[in-house]
Formats: C-alpha cells, structure tokens, sequence
C-alpha cells in the first residue's frame, strides 16, 4: 500500500471543496448583481411612467389650467384601475378631483410645477407608491403616484428564485 494515497485523495477533495465554493460565491454575486439591475431599471421605468403622466398633465395646464386638470383627474379617477394614486386639491385643502379623499401622511408639496424632480417612495396601507406632490400655480396642491406593487412582486420572486 502506498501511505501517500489518503493525503492525495483528501487534497483532490479540499481542491474540489475549494471549487464549489467559489463557483457558489459568483453565482451568489451574479445573482446580487442581477437584483440590483432589474431593480434599478424597474425603478427608472416607474420615474419615466410618472414624468409622462406629469408631462400630460403639464400640456392641459398649459391650455385651460386648472379646469382642464380637474376633468382629466376625474377622468383618470374614474377609470383607474387601482395603479395609480391623483388628488387635486383648491387652495384650502378640499378636494376638487382625484382618487383619494385626503393627503397621504408624511407626504408633503414639495417644489412647483410639473416636474418629476424629488420624487419620493412612500407606503400607504400595505402598498408603496412612488409621486411627486407639488404647488401649482395659485397654490393648488397636486399629487400624482403610481404604484410599486408590480416592482415589488417582480423582485419579492427573484428574492425566492
């Protein structure tokens, strides 16, 4: 029997252990890297979503100002589907149109005009939402959200992937 087998036989094992475990620890890093790109390009999409809803309603400010963006709000209220979040409000604080009855907390305007600058991820119930709440022109309070559900549910399955 040759005595130097076991030692050769336990260093092709530490050599495969070795292995492993560094093909574990990129794919674990792969996997980091993975999120953290569908979550940021997910999130870039939301911005661009809100920035267009923002644009819209800037072009019928434009036009009619505050007459034209209550009818849109009611509009868009009425045919929401739950995705989005709109509360128009007069220079008092009651509402003129939107899908919700009061401001958010901790939710405050921040800025004027349409802009999407100084967006913030908020949680309201159980669901996040990502908005702008800005002065309009004249002190109308404006806020305009969408939903981060399908982000969530979109990283919450990579998470268990």
């Amino acid at each position: 029997m040759n005595p130097d087998r076991p030692l050769a036989a336990r260093a092709t094992l530490r050599l495969a252990a070795l292995m492993a475990a560094a093909i574990m620890a990129l794919s674990l890093g792969a996997m980091a890297l993975q999120y953290r790109l569908v979550e940021t390009r997910m999130m870039q999409a939301q911005e661009n979503l809100l920035t267009a809803s923002l644009n819209d309603f800037a072009a019928l400010y434009d036009q009619r100002r505050i007459i034209a963006l209550r009818q849109a709000i009611e509009y868009r209220a009425a045919a929401s589907a739950g995705g989005e979040m709109l509360l128009l409000q007069d220079r008092k604080g009651a509402v003129l149109a939107g899908t919700e009855t009061a401001w958010p907390e901790g939710v405050d305007p921040v800025g004027e005009g349409f802009t999407a600058d100084h967006a913030i991820a908020f949680a309201k119930g159980d669901k996040r939402w990502l908005g702008v709440a800005r002065l309009l022109p004249g002190g109308f309070p404006l806020l305009v959200a969408h939903s981060l559900a399908p982000v969530d549910a979109t990283l919450a399955s990579l998470r268990r992937g």
